[in-house]
């Protein structure tokens, strides 16, 4: 039995295990002959809990009293989900508001850290990768921690604002780094179950978000920490256009006379650059080299670039 909102579910396991379950509404089935038939079905979540229970009451590493046990786990298990939901409000308030962006980017680095450091060195109070229900009785789940970082990084790159980080104009440069620090990130996360069963399509998942995390975080500090010099170009203001749905934008088309330019001819701005900006006048456009060689773009008004302005 499990409750949605307000309704109550029944979920009935055939015992040919090719099947699937199947989902009942208590609402629907009031009458006795139902209520007698369900007494006959046995409550495999309430036998599950049993069997945790008589479990932990018996782990000695929990505490002195199987009382004391009990209260150890109830009280993991509420540090995890206060975690979990403080990374949820973290991440959405950093994704939709990135300043300053060297905390956003710590913030960012450090979450799958601590989730990883927790599920080592707490004796099996802690997992990440484990999702079967009976181990998540025992166990307090920081799987949270391990994908949330993939949503303030996906939503930092759609920030056209200023001083935001920017992706490299040869978007297949960070890909290679990314699924290795996603495989290297994925090893260490499995590595933490010790040996428990742990599904594929678990793993798979977090290999994509840890992918995201390591090639988003190289590159934000691609463009963040570059102080290096570079070359301007004058770009002339083709169209102008917002883009809908998620990640709307202000955009410029642009076009150069410099054969030598070889940046967008679609461009992200800043609102206020956007706003100042009319078709047929020109912008200044800023190619950084990156502090790992990804050369990245930034645009500004021609006038704040003479005034030694890098770009935003």
């Amino acid at each position: 039995m499990r409750k949605v909102k307000n309704a109550v579910y029944f979920d009935l396991f055939p015992r040919d295990g090719q099947l699937r379950k199947i989902s009942v509404a208590q609402a629907i089935f009031t009458d006795a002959v139902f209520s007698a038939w369900m007494r006959d079905i046995p409550d495999l979540r309430a036998l599950d809990q049993q069997s945790v229970d008589l479990a932990i009451a018996r782990d000695a590493s929990l505490g002195a009293t199987p009382e004391k046990r009990k209260e150890k786990v109830r009280r993991l298990h509420r540090a995890a989900k206060y975690m979990n939901v403080g990374s949820v409000a973290a991440a959405v308030v950093m994704g939709l508001y990135p300043h300053p962006i060297h905390l956003v980017m710590t913030m960012t680095l450090i979450a799958p850290w601590i989730a990883i450091g927790m599920a080592y060195r707490s004796q099996g109070n802690f997992t990440i990768a484990e999702t079967e229900q009976t181990v998540l009785l025992r166990k307090a789940s920081l799987l949270q921690l391990i994908l949330l970082p993939a949503l303030p990084i996906s939503l930092v790159f759609t920030n056209a604002g200023v001083g935001m980080p920017h992706f490299p104009l040869k978007w297949g440069q960070p890909l290679f780094p990314a699924i290795m620090g996603g495989l290297i990130m994925t090893w260490l996360i499995w590595q933490t179950a010790r040996g428990a069963p742990i599904k594929s399509s678990v793993l798979l998942l977090i290999f994509s978000a840890m992918s995201i995390y390591a090639g988003g975080l190289l590159a934000m500090l691609n463009s963040v920490f570059d102080h290096h010099g570079g070359s301007d170009y004058t770009l002339t203001v083709l169209g102008k256009h917002r883009t809908s749905g998620r990640g709307a934008a202000d955009c410029f088309t642009v076009a150069s006379t410099d054969p030598s330019y070889d940046g967008q001819t679609s461009i992200r701005a800043p609102r206020e650059i956007y706003d100042a900006t009319e078709v047929n006048a020109t912008i200044c456009a800023h190619i950084h080299p990156g502090i790992f060689g990804w050369r990245w773009e930034s645009i500004d008004s021609c006038a704040q670039m003479d005034q030694g302005g890098r770009g935003h």
